[in-house]
């Protein structure tokens, strides 16, 4: 793989980090230091429900606590479809979303 495809892929990772750590209203430097991953969350014909975002099992307590507001149970976070879409209302509520899913963002 040539350099600037392996610079593309970095830049295009690190922008995805950004927009969940803001998403999720959590810093972006704590995001990076976990080795999360995302997982899609599909039926068994492909239609994309969600996406689920794993932590790992040592994450610190304060991070998770962090979380709040978001449907999660103990290291992982359910996500909408269009989570990464950009909104135009700052005071977006992701609990009271009712905006039909856009399956066409990816992480």
């Amino acid at each position: 793989m040539g350099r600037w495809k392996e610079d593309a892929m970095e830049n295009e990772e690190n922008h995805n980090s950004e927009m969940l750590a803001a998403y999720l209203g959590v810093n972006h430097d704590e995001l990076i230091e976990l080795e999360y991953h995302v997982e899609e969350d599909t039926s068994n014909d492909g239609a994309l429900y969600g996406f689920t975002v794993y932590f790992p099992d040592d994450t610190p307590q304060s991070f998770i606590d962090q979380l709040s507001g978001f449907d999660h149970s103990g290291y992982y976070v359910s996500l909408p479809p269009h989570w990464g879409e950009e909104r135009d209302d700052d005071d977006y509520n992701p609990e009271e979303d009712s905006t039909p899913p856009d399956s066409s963002f990816s992480l």
